[in-house]
């Protein structure tokens, strides 16, 4: 029964009553544990759970250090259930019909005929005389001798020593 329900000698229920539920009992165990401010009701609250909490952190912080290796394998799950069909789909429209073609161009005219062969090569005609020979040319002078040319000297070794050409 709820605490603002009425009992059946239309009186409210008491916080004593056991009919209040396990709710109203514990509210009324942290009144009379708590009958401070507020603040010292916080304070107490965090003393309780902080060494908790450091711990946990420490606990996280530290579990990536370490490396454990892997239990073995769990059973195999159950298979599951197979779904359910679906519906089948409508049938499709009907294409529509198509169109006329277009009528095909006229052909192209033909090409001109092929040019006639070449007619046959003539005869080879005759070969013609050979022509006489022919006079043997007058036989040259003969040149004048040219002058002898002066005496050189002997060049030291290393030297290169160039003469004029004859003439």
């Amino acid at each position: 029964m709820r605490a603002t329900e009425r009992t059946s000698g239309g009186r409210a229920p008491s916080l004593n009553s056991s009919r209040c539920g396990p709710v109203v009992a514990m509210a009324r165990m942290a009144a009379r544990n708590h009958a401070g401010s507020a603040s010292a009701h916080h304070k107490e609250l965090i003393m309780k759970t902080f060494p908790l909490c450091a711990a946990m952190l420490a606990t996280i912080a530290l579990s990536g250090c370490l490396t454990l290796p892997a239990g073995p394998a769990g059973p195999q799950g159950a298979p599951g259930y197979t779904g359910a069909t679906g519906d089948t789909g409508a049938t499709g429209s009907s294409g529509a019909t198509g169109r006329t073609g277009y009528t095909g161009a006229t052909g192209a005219t033909g090409g001109t005929g092929a040019t006639g062969g070449t007619g046959a090569t003539g005869d080879t005609g005759a070969t013609g005389y050979t022509g006489a020979t022919g006079d043997t040319g007058a036989t040259g002078n003969t040149g004048a001798k040219g002058n002898t040319g002066a005496k050189g000297s002997t060049a030291p070794v290393g030297t290169v020593v160039i003469l004029p050409a004859k003439q």
